[in-house]
């Protein structure tokens, strides 16, 4: 009897052990689930455009960017950062890459000279590299920062455009959990252009 009250109470007392053991595991998959969301939300793509009005024969036209889903204007939030393995969320996070694609199109009756720019906020020094090809020819082969791209200047006839392929990925690095434990962290991309007719 007292054999059989020994085994209720170890087996009562291995239940309770599993029980704490499960419920301890749930705290911990939410915990990691909640700081990984946060870790990933660094995401943010403020992108400018300056459209160009230029005056020509006898229309006005100007210089037109899009992209897969709109067409610029002065201030668009880019879709940069779609990222497959989040479907297609703008999430970055450690060994994460993805393309973003562009168009640069003169829609004025005058021919056009543009100027294009890459400007990063990235205060956490998330390890961001990036290539671009812009009508398949490659101005970056080698993964770069962003700062290595130089100004691109570029001439459009009448109705020609441009096609910009830019691939990005975030190198993994020293300070990635550092970045991750802080959920203030945040990176920026932006894309300038500024056009001026010609002649």
């Amino acid at each position: 009897m007292k054999e059989q009250e020994k085994e209720k109470k170890e087996k009562k007392w291995i239940d309770f052990l599993l029980i704490i053991i499960i419920i301890v595991l749930l705290i911990l998959l939410f915990w990691f689930g909640y700081r990984l969301k946060s870790y990933m939300r660094m995401n943010n793509s403020n992108g400018d455009v300056f459209e160009i009005n230029c005056e020509c024969g006898s229309t006005t036209g100007n210089l037109e960017v899009s992209d897969s889903e709109i067409v610029w204007d002065e201030e668009n939030e880019l879709q940069i950062f779609k990222n497959p393995v989040y479907k297609m969320e703008k999430i970055i996070a450690p060994g994460s890459t993805n393309s973003y694609q562009f168009y640069i199109k003169n829609q004025a009756d005058c021919n056009i000279d543009y100027e294009l720019t890459f400007e990063e906020d990235n205060p956490y020094d998330i390890n961001m590299k990036y290539r671009l090809k812009v009508n398949d020819q490659p101005i970056s082969d080698e993964w770069v920062s962003i700062t290595d791209i130089e100004r691109i200047v570029q001439n459009l006839n009448h109705g020609e455009e441009d096609n910009y392929y830019l691939e990005w990925k975030w190198f993994e690095g020293d300070n990635d959990t550092e970045i991750g434990s802080n959920i203030k962290s945040y990176y920026h991309l932006s894309i300038q252009i500024v056009g001026k007719q010609l002649g």
